[in-house]
């Protein structure tokens, strides 16, 4: 939405303070204006570090996810060594069901993550040391995910509090209360 990008915004602030400025009535008003653009700096700094936030905890969901694709394959993988590449074998089928493994990577963790965590506590009582040191694994991947899910969700949550509710929302709340209150000022003056 072009209410909540920054800069559109800015730019409303500048065009009015050189409206004001270019004319005799409201020169007045352009240091109101100068100190609006000086707010909104600070108002921009904090909106590209909360969306950097969320840049960086997706790109960790992502990569979280990426481990997990690989994990998948080598549960896959060692579950198919152990039965002769039977895909029907009791233990294929109750790892992947009737899936194969792109079609469990193919979400980016939700899904797939909810399926691996399922997979934890029976490779870890797998008689197969391979088998368990996947269990081992997969469960330190469960919780990065987790906590990167987490983060992510978080940050999202903070960007979206300061746009619509927290400092963004209040600051436009501000320029728009102070453009309307100079333009009714100003209309008083005409007459």
């Amino acid at each position: 939405d072009d209410d909540i990008e920054p800069l559109p915004i800015r730019e409303e602030i500048s065009f009015s303070r050189i409206k004001c400025a270019n004319h005799a009535l409201a020169i007045q008003y352009v240091q109101v204006f100068s100190d609006l653009l000086d707010e909104w700096q600070t108002i921009f700094v904090k909106y590209i570090t909360l969306h950097d936030n969320v840049t960086q905890a997706e790109s960790q969901v992502e990569a979280c996810d990426d481990l997990l694709d690989v994990f998948v394959d080598d549960v896959a993988a060692t579950v198919l060594l152990n039965n002769n590449n039977d895909r029907n074998s009791d233990e294929f089928r109750s790892y992947l069901g009737s899936k194969q493994p792109y079609e469990i990577r193919r979400p980016v963790l939700g899904d797939e993550l909810e399926l691996v965590r399922g997979w934890i506590a029976p490779l870890k009582a797998s008689p197969n040391p391979a088998m368990n040191a996947l269990g081992a694994r997969g469960d330190d991947l469960c919780k990065n995910a987790d906590a990167a899910v987490i983060v992510a969700a978080n940050a999202k949550q903070e960007l979206r509090t300061f746009l619509l509710i927290g400092e963004y929302s209040q600051f436009i709340a501000k320029v728009n209360g102070t453009r309307k209150s100079i333009h009714g000022e100003l209309g008083k003056a005409k007459h």
